[in-house]
Order: C-alpha cells, then sequence, then structure tokens
C-alpha cells in the first residue's frame, strides 16, 4: 500500500501489476521515502549541493532605512532619485 495507496491505485489493481513491476514500484518508493521532507527534497545518494547568496545593495539599505524609523511614530521611508552626494537633504553642499 506505501505505493499504491498515496497514489489512488486500488491494492487489487496493483497486484495484478507483474511481479517485476511490483518490485520496481516499491523499490521506488523506498527510495523517494528517503528524501528529506523539507524545501530541499535532497536524497542521500544526490550528488553535493550548495547554495549562493546575493545582497541586492538597494534593498539592503531601504531595510536599514526602515529599521532606523520602525519605533518613531510616524517615521517613514521614502525612495529619492540619485545618489546622496546629489540629494540637498544628505548633502547640503550639493545645494
Amino acid at each position: 500500500m506505501r505505493y499504491a495507496g498515496p497514489r489512488g491505485i486500488a491494492l487489487d489493481k496493483f497486484l495484478t501489476w507483474p511481479q517485476h513491476s511490483q518490485d520496481a514500484a516499491l523499490s521506488w518508493a523506498g527510495h523517494e521515502g528517503q528524501r528529506c521532507p523539507g524545501r530541499c527534497g535532497r536524497h542521500p545518494a544526490d550528488q553535493p549541493r550548495h547554495t549562493h547568496t546575493g545582497v541586492c545593495l538597494e534593498c539592503a539599505d531601504l531595510a536599514a532605512a526602515e529599521a532606523s524609523v520602525r519605533d518613531t511614530p510616524g517615521g517613514h521611508v521614502v525612495w529619492v532619485h540619485g545618489t546622496r552626494a546629489d540629494c540637498p537633504t544628505c548633502n547640503p553642499a550639493a545645494r
């Protein structure tokens, strides 16, 4: 039933399959049952894998700005076009 049941195959139908087909299905189910139940789905026999991470500097800047005003009543973040050097608020010399 560990193969037939989850797939909606009636046991009496599964038992009519040739023995080599039943054996193959059960072997496959046992193999797949060893996969990680988490998001990765990795099987112990899989090739080694690793992850890469990336940081979007704009997202990081936005997150830092949001964190800086999180506890400030009425605090909010506004996107401003251009660089800090060109911004009259950030750089009064740019006026």
